[in-house]
């Protein structure tokens, strides 16, 4: 009797662990950009973002104040489920977007958010294609987001970090 009390323990402690490692990451808050610890960012820049998250659902509403634009809101949404699909990228001024597909996903661990962008765009030097890869990280203690940026263009590959700190 005891040996079928502690496989039945050992069966429910195991399957509690790995439904606790399943868990997903909820980016859901609202997150300050700290420019200290960031990388790529234009001067005097600074931005806000808000995230709903829903299941694989996620809203987004970022304010940016002081880049290269001026101010602006830029609010967006997507499904986490790896599907390509077609969407509107904010752009500067005299672009155009020609077509633009975009591909979110959990990441392999579910701790993070995997981003594809490929865009292309006719502008002042004629049709361009860009591929974004964006990585949303959230920290074990759930305080700060980290978001890795590879920009591929024209010019070649530019890197960005945007450290976020949860308000």
């Amino acid at each position: 009797m005891n040996h079928r009390l502690i496989i039945g323990a050992t069966l429910m402690l195991l399957m509690m662990s790995v439904a606790a490692s399943a868990q997903k990451a909820d980016f859901s808050g609202t997150w300050v950009m700290d420019r200290a610890r960031s990388e790529g960012v234009p001067p005097g820049m600074e931005q806000t973002m808000t995230v709903k998250q829903s299941g694989d659902q996620l809203e987004i509403e970022m304010k940016i104040t002081g880049g290269p634009q001026g101010s602006e809101e830029i609010k967006d949404q997507f499904t986490l489920d790896g599907k390509e699909a077609d969407y509107k990228p904010t752009v500067m001024k005299g672009v155009e977007v020609v077509k633009s597909k975009r591909a979110p996903k959990w990441s392999a661990d579910g701790k993070g958010l995997d981003i594809l962008e490929d865009t292309t765009v006719d502008g002042p030097d004629g049709m361009v294609n860009i591929k974004v890869t964006r990585h949303w990280q959230l920290s074990d203690d759930g305080k700060s987001l980290t978001v890795d940026i590879a920009i591929d263009g024209p010019r070649g590959v530019r890197r960005q970090k945007r450290v976020y700190s949860r308000k």
